[in-house]
């Protein structure tokens, strides 16, 4: 529970103080930074961890992590407040609870944030059942799965680079339109090669790359318009509401795992 509490808030704060410190196009910019830096968890993360295995048992690895976050928390007193006195709220803070319903009611706010909610259902999906599909339809050995996962990350990581450039020249809308329809088409051939049975592992592999790799646009894009269609005093409750429904089905996804792939 302690680890879901500092997991979920790290993203949000995050991205408030992007907010704060930035305008449209130099926050997208900085999301897409941030998106690297989380692409490279789930490398980097496993093969930390089975160094650390390696060496010890895997209580090992929450010593570290409780290393890192007392790191992170003495850190927290070096930062100074981004949001200038000027722009803060004064309400209590049961407001924030009441800005949620307000932002359900947001057609604006609520496009942005089912745009990249809908691509992290394929997203989490895909990771759910990938080591099903490669290892066990396929008969991929194991020890390449990794790498096949992987090429989806490098994607992802290569698109928010090239989005920071892209940023500068396109609006936030404009890439959203153009990269969520190249994620739809790709997501449309897969559901082809997987309902006509065709395709091989490459029917798989090549879709489900562009589908993936469209989250370096779509994340960053999608998050600075989200926080930039509502009022300042309600971008901390943007914030944790935008990123609300793709974390609870990741959630979902994780615990249901062994239904979604039908055992």
């Amino acid at each position: 529970m302690f680890q879901a509490v500092g997991a979920c808030v790290g993203p949000m704060l995050s991205r408030a103080m992007i907010s704060d410190l930035f305008g449209s196009s130099q926050a997208a910019q900085m999301l897409s930074t941030l998106v690297i830096i989380m692409a490279i968890a789930p490398i980097a993360g496993p093969l930390l961890g089975g160094a650390i295995m390696e060496f010890g048992s895997w209580h090992r690895i929450f010593w570290l992590m409780a290393l890192a976050s007392a790191v992170m928390f003495a850190m927290i007193f070096s930062l100074p407040e981004t949001l200038p006195p000027q722009k803060r709220s004064t309400k209590p803070i049961a407001s924030s609870f009441r800005n949620y319903l307000r932002l359900l009611q947001d057609a604006k706010f609520m496009r942005y944030t089912l745009s990249v909610t809908f691509l992290y259902v394929a997203a989490y999906a895909f990771i759910t059942g990938s080591s099903f599909v490669y290892i066990d339809y396929f008969g991929i050995p194991s020890k390449y799965y990794g790498f096949l996962f992987g090429i989806n990350i490098v994607g992802v990581m290569a698109l928010s680079f090239v989005n920071k450039k892209l940023v500068k020249r396109y609006a936030l809308n404009r890439l959203l339109i153009v990269s969520t329809l190249v994620a739809a088409l790709a997501a449309i051939v897969l559901f082809a090669f997987a309902f006509l049975k065709t395709g091989g592992v490459f029917g798989v592999i090549i879709p489900m790359f562009f589908v993936f790799s469209m989250n370096g646009i779509i994340a960053s894009c999608s998050n600075v318009a989200t926080l930039d269609s509502v009022p300042q005093e309600m971008k901390g409750s943007a914030a944790v509401a935008a990123s609300s429904p793709r974390r609870c089905l990741r959630r979902f996804l994780r615990v249901h795992r062994g239904r979604c792939l039908g055992s």
